[in-house]
């Protein structure tokens, strides 16, 4: 049987159809057509990757040795979600510069609107990675055989009727490949075929808080020391003796063959003294076994008590280090406050996007007021992984707050949901922190705050043909991700229309409400509700920027999602 055949009779199943339907928010029977056009889509876009060497390398190296044992419980890989963000990563590095595109045709082939299909793929696809292991486990696969049946495979669905869906992997980038195998080694870093589907618990950093540590500053304070009760303290194992515990009896046994092969070399049979002398060695050696053995039970004792901790953060560590910068006392300040210190000094390895002084100024009243969403706001500048500017790619990852972060890697740096990275790489022990010039907002905090989606999204601008309001296939693509977050928050939005100065006011205004016009019909089209939405015209009355330079203007020609 093949391989779709396979993994779509273990998704037929109602405990995982249902779960699955139940993830995206759609009818159980679309979504059971939907996941049956998904399943050739993955393996084929993997069997496409596979034809490269790195890409084919790279994937085999990911899935020999499992054993599919997430197959046995498929409702909970769905239901669990992608909370370490793994998921996604691996679906950016299959689909490559044709993501938005394959996400379109999917979703007009199986009736499943694009904003479902977006959360779809990062929770089938562990799915089919772990049948794959299974599969070259079982049969012994070495690389090459692994990747002639994926190849094989292709030919199996294009039979069955798969073509059209297949057809949408055609084309990409010549990047593609290499961004495959640079999100393999991603999801390597986070724990291989493992990190795919870790469990929700799991998103939270080893160490959870146990008390909640007392500060001197809150979220618009400036740097803070660390004080903390013995509870929260850090436990610090000392180093066992391993292996060389038992050099003594290594020494013994080399001592025990000398005098035999002296004895031997003799023709000595053995008399008193010898036997007086090898006991006599055989005791020292004992004791000092005996002796070993204390140092390594007192070691074990001692990793059970907490450790004192020096006034401040862990040297070392990433916290630490960004002390030692001057410019994130606030944001260490807000860390404290929330409880969060112990999580972030922990092993790790965690990835900080930290607010400057300047940026948490800016944090409203009412997040600075409220511990639990000011946990939130600080859980979502932290992501898993050790990960470098160099690491940073443009997609998205997935917070210790659950939502995602958007990437965007420019000519000038990294910008994270639409802010710029001011300071890169500060290392520590247990992670790396960038500092970041704004304070980065989980959209549905956003938006019950009133104010517009764009930055928290990371939305970048949303473009029309000159003069029209004709959506360009750009502006689509940027569209596709807003409707996938709208239709996962249920609740009122104003689609407002913006213009420069530039022509007549009555064109301007008549041109805003028609674009604010075609961008809500759009966002309908993909499955947006049409009564959560409300489209506003403006014109050129509220500009951002000054309207005398050409980038002044560029900012002004906007499409503004404002939550209600």
């Amino acid at each position: 049987m093949a391989i779709f055949d396979e993994i779509g009779q273990l998704l037929a199943a109602p405990s995982a159809t249902d779960a699955a339907s139940r993830a995206v928010g759609a009818d159980s029977s679309i979504t059971k057509k939907a996941l049956s056009a998904a399943v050739p889509l993955l393996l084929g876009s993997l069997g496409k990757r596979a034809g490269n060497q790195g890409g084919a390398r790279g994937l085999f190296d990911m899935v020999q040795g499992q054993d599919g044992g997430l197959l046995d419980n498929i409702g909970g890989v769905f239901d669990g979600g992608d909370n370490n963000g793994a998921g996604g990563l691996l679906v950016d590095g299959m689909l490559g510069s044709r993501k938005n595109e394959v996400q379109a045709g999917l979703a007009d082939q199986s009736g499943l609107n694009v904003g479902a299909i977006a959360k779809l793929l990062p929770l089938l696809a562990p799915v089919v990675m772990s049948f794959l292991g299974k599969r070259q486990s079982e049969r012994g696969l070495d690389q090459q055989a692994f990747v002639g049946e994926l190849s094989n495979e292709r030919v199996a669905m294009e039979s069955a009727g798969f073509g059209p869906v297949l057809g949408l992997l055609d084309g990409g980038s010549d990047e593609d490949d290499r961004g495959f195998a640079a999100n393999l080694s991603k999801i390597a870093g986070l724990g291989g075929l493992g990190a795919l589907v870790a469990p929700a618990a799991a998103r939270k950093v080893a160490g959870a808080v146990t008390s909640t540590p007392k500060v001197a500053a809150a979220a618009g304070g400036g740097a803070t020391r660390r004080v903390t009760t013995p509870a929260a303290a850090v436990p610090v194992k000392k180093s066992k003796p391993g292996w060389l515990k038992w050099w003594p009896l290594l020494l013994l046994g080399l001592l025990g063959l000398f005098i035999w092969g002296c004895n031997a070399a003799t023709g000595d049979d053995g008399d008193d003294s010898a036997v007086v002398s090898t006991t006599s060695v055989e005791t020292t050696v004992e004791e000092e076994v005996e002796a070993e053995e204390e140092v390594e039970a007192e070691a074990d004792a001692d990793s059970d008590v907490d450790a004192p901790e020096a006034d401040g953060w862990i040297a070392g560590n990433v916290l630490d280090a960004g002390e030692k910068t001057g410019n994130v006392g606030a944001f260490l300040g807000a860390v404290e406050a929330a409880g969060l210190g112990d999580t972030l000094e922990a092993d790790g390895p965690v990835t900080i996007f930290s607010p400057s002084d300047e940026a948490m100024a800016n944090v409203p009243d009412s997040i600075k007021n409220d511990p639990a969403l000011l946990e939130r706001v600080l859980e979502y500048h932290v992501v898993e992984g050790n990960l470098t500017a160099a690491d940073l790619a443009d997609g998205k990852l997935t917070t210790l707050e659950g939502s995602d972060l958007n990437i965007v890697v420019g000519v000038d740096g990294p910008t994270v949901n639409g802010a710029n990275v001011t300071s890169a790489d500060i290392g520590g022990a247990n992670g790396t922190m960038h500092i970041v010039d704004t304070v980065l907002l989980p959209p549905d905090v956003v938006a019950s705050l009133g104010g517009s989606l764009n930055d928290a999204l990371g939305i970048a601008p949303i473009n029309f043909e000159t003069s029209s309001a004709v959506i360009t296939a750009e502006g689509k693509a940027v569209l596709d991700g807003a409707a996938e977050f709208l239709i996962a928050n249920d609740g009122p939005v104003e689609v407002a229309g913006h213009t420069d100065s530039d022509g007549d006011d009555a064109f301007n205004l008549q041109l805003s409400q028609d674009r604010a016009d075609a961008v809500m019909a759009y966002l309908i089209e993909k499955g947006v509700p049409a009564e959560n939405l409300t489209a506003v015209g403006y014109g050129e009355t509220q500009p951002i920027a000054d309207n005398g330079t050409d980038e002044g203007k560029a900012k002004n020609r906007r499409i503004e999602f404002v939550a209600g």
